[in-house]
C-alpha cells in the first residue's frame, strides 16, 4: 500500500490538554500531513513538527503529554533511562510511619 494514499484510520486519536499516554514508542508515519505515532495498541497523531524530538526514541518507553501551552503543546518523558543518580530524590523514605 501507497503511505500517501492512505487516510486517517477512526481508531487514530488525538490527545486533549492534560492527557497524557504512556508506552513503547513503536513505529512512526505519515498520513495526511500528520505525524501517526504507535504506542503498543494505541496509535496517536500528533503535529509533525516533532518528528525530530522523538524519532531517537523509538522503541524507548515514553510518557507524551499534551498541553494547552501555547509553545509546549506536547512534553515527552523518557522513561525506561538508566537513573541519574542512586541517592533518594528526597528525605521522606528517612521518615518513620505515622
Amino acid at each position: 500500500m501507497n503511505p500517501m494514499n492512505q487516510t486517517i484510520d477512526s481508531r487514530v486519536r488525538f490527545l486533549e490538554p492534560y492527557e497524557e499516554i504512556v508506552g513503547t514508542l513503536g513505529e512512526l508515519s505519515f498520513i495526511e500531513g500528520l505525524l501517526i505515532s504507535r504506542f503498543g495498541t494505541i496509535t496517536i497523531a500528533i503535529p509533525p513538527d516533532m518528528e525530530d524530538r522523538i524519532r531517537p526514541f523509538v522503541g524507548k518507553k515514553l510518557g507524551l503529554l499534551r498541553t494547552d501551552i501555547p509553545e509546549k503543546q506536547y512534553l515527552v518523558r523518557i522513561l525506561d533511562q538508566e537513573p541519574i543518580s542512586n541517592e533518594k530524590a528526597s528525605a521522606f523514605g528517612d521518615c518513620l510511619p505515622i
